[in-house]
C-alpha cells in the first residue's frame, strides 16, 4: 500500500480538550506537546520523509487574549531547550512563518535547534506565526524582486514555488478536531493533497488514528486533477 513522503498536520482541539477535561489552557497545550514526541515516533517506521506541522497561526498570535499566548510562548520556550538536548534524536527541524515576531527568547532557542538538528535525517517543519495567504504574498514579492535583479528570467509556476517557505508539494494532510478545512495551511503545497480530517481532538489522537490516515491514504487513487 502507497505512502505519503510528505505529510501536512493540523493538531485541532486543544482549547477544546481543555473544556472537556476540565484543564486550563497550559496543562491542555502541555498534552499537545507531548502527542507530537509521539507522532515522531510513529512516523520513524514509515515513508514520510517530510512533516509540516501548524504550531500557531499568525490569526492566532493576534487575536487570542495575551495570557494564552504568553503561557503557550513560555511552554514552547521549555520545549525548545529541551529538544535542543535531545537534538540527536529529531529530525531536521526548520520553522516557518514570520518568526521575527515571536519573543527573542524563542527567536534565540529557535535558531540553536535548527543549527543543531540541521544534519539529521528526514525533516520537519514547525509553521509559528504562519498565515497562507501571507507566505503567498510574500513568495509573490521576493520572486519579482528575484525577476527584477535577473536572477530569475520570468515568474512561472516552478519559479514561484521556490520562494515558498516549503516548496515540497504535501501528499497528505491531517487534521484532527472535527474540522473539515484546511483554513489556509499551504494553499500551493496542499493542491493535490488527500485530506483526512480526524474527530479526534489533537490531545486524544493516537496511534490507531494516525495508521486509519496512512490507511486512507493508501486506498486512493491519485489523479492530480486529470
Amino acid at each position: 500500500m502507497a505512502q505519503p513522503l510528505s505529510l501536512a498536520l493540523i493538531p485541532d482541539g486543544n482549547r477544546r480538550y481543555a473544556q472537556k477535561n476540565k484543564l486550563t489552557l497550559p496543562q491542555a497545550y502541555a498534552k499537545g506537546f507531548e502527542k507530537i514526541d509521539q507522532l515522531l515516533e510513529w512516523i520513524k517506521p514509515t515513508e514520510i520523509r517530510t512533516t509540516t506541522l501548524w504550531a500557531l497561526s499568525l490569526e492566532n498570535l493576534r487575536e487570542r487574549g495575551k495570557v494564552e499566548v504568553q503561557a503557550l510562548f513560555l511552554l514552547m520556550r521549555n520545549q525548545l531547550e529541551r529538544a535542543v538536548k535531545e537534538s540527536g534524536n529529531l529530525p531536521c527541524i526548520r520553522f516557518i512563518g514570520r518568526t521575527q515576531l515571536l519573543p527573542t527568547s524563542i527567536t534565540e532557542r529557535i535558531t540553536e535547534l535548527e543549527r543543531e538538528t540541521s544534519g539529521n535525517e528526514r525533516r520537519l517543519n514547525i509553521a509559528l506565526a504562519y498565515s497562507g495567504r501571507e507566505e503567498l504574498v510574500r513568495a509573490a514579492r521576493q520572486a519579482a524582486e528575484a525577476k527584477e535583479r535577473g536572477e530569475i528570467t520570468e515568474i512561472s509556476e516552478e519559479t514561484f514555488q521556490r520562494f515558498l517557505y516549503q516548496p515540497e508539494p504535501v501528499d497528505l494532510l491531517i487534521r484532527t478536531g472535527g474540522v473539515q478545512r484546511t483554513s489556509g495551511f499551504m494553499p500551493w503545497q496542499n493542491a493535490y493533497a488527500e485530506n483526512y480530517f480526524s474527530e479526534k481532538l489533537w490531545p486524544e489522537f493516537e496511534k490507531e488514528d494516525f495508521a486509519k490516515a496512512l490507511d486512507f491514504y493508501g486506498s486512493t487513487e491519485r489523479r492530480f486533477g486529470k
